[in-house]
């Protein structure tokens, strides 16, 4: 097997160069507000290309650069989260098609 290192230096030296361009992979994630963080967005849901897996900590900053108080919530773990209903914390693992929700404290009984 030839040198990878020599591989690409006859490629380079070559006429015949080709660069093969690969798709970036992204990341869709979508996040839904309930209740006053819905007043506090001016919106039902959200949709975040994050570029790769990410965590909560990661996208609460995406979500902080349009909705900083809503960032600061999350971070400040003034909101719970779930992530696909699962309740999450900030270090949870976020993938594509995960959908986040954000629901204020909430107190109530029988």
């Amino acid at each position: 097997m030839e040198n990878p290192v020599l591989l690409v230096k006859k490629m380079w030296e070559s006429d015949d160069l080709k660069i093969k361009l690969i798709p970036k992979k992204t990341l869709m994630i979508t996040v839904k507000y309930f209740a006053n963080l819905r007043s506090i967005a001016g919106k039902e849901e959200d949709q975040f290309d994050m570029g790769s897996e990410t965590t909560l900590v990661n996208l609460s900053h995406e979500i902080s650069k349009t909705l900083p108080n809503i960032g600061e919530m999350i971070l400040g773990k003034k909101v719970m989260v779930s992530i696909n209903l699962d309740v999450a914390s900030l270090e949870s693992k976020i993938r594509d098609g995960d959908e986040i929700a954000l629901l204020p404290p909430f107190s109530g009984g029988i």
